[in-house]
């Protein structure tokens, strides 16, 4: 199952959940190798817990953008 990581990866001290997916630490490493009813039982809970994080004013902010994929201007020609 595809993982809800968003590659920001900032957890909320007094919960514990990421404020970008939602996930605990633990759920984050273990993702991989979590049985299937685990993982959905895990996705099922991430919409109320953003929620509750984006309910006490707690909201993941985009990644940096890669300068290089971002600036035409520094893309080479090869690459192009």
């Amino acid at each position: 199952m595809k993982s809800p990581c968003v590659d920001i990866c900032r957890f909320d001290g007094r919960t514990g959940w990421c404020v970008a997916c939602g996930r605990t630490q633990v759920e984050c490493r273990g993702w991989r190798k979590a049985a299937r009813p685990t993982l959905l039982g895990i996705q099922a809970e991430l919409p109320r817990r953003l929620a509750k994080l984006a309910a006490r004013g707690i909201v993941a902010s985009e990644p940096a953008p890669d300068p290089i994929s971002e600036d035409p201007d520094t893309i080479s020609e090869d690459m192009a």
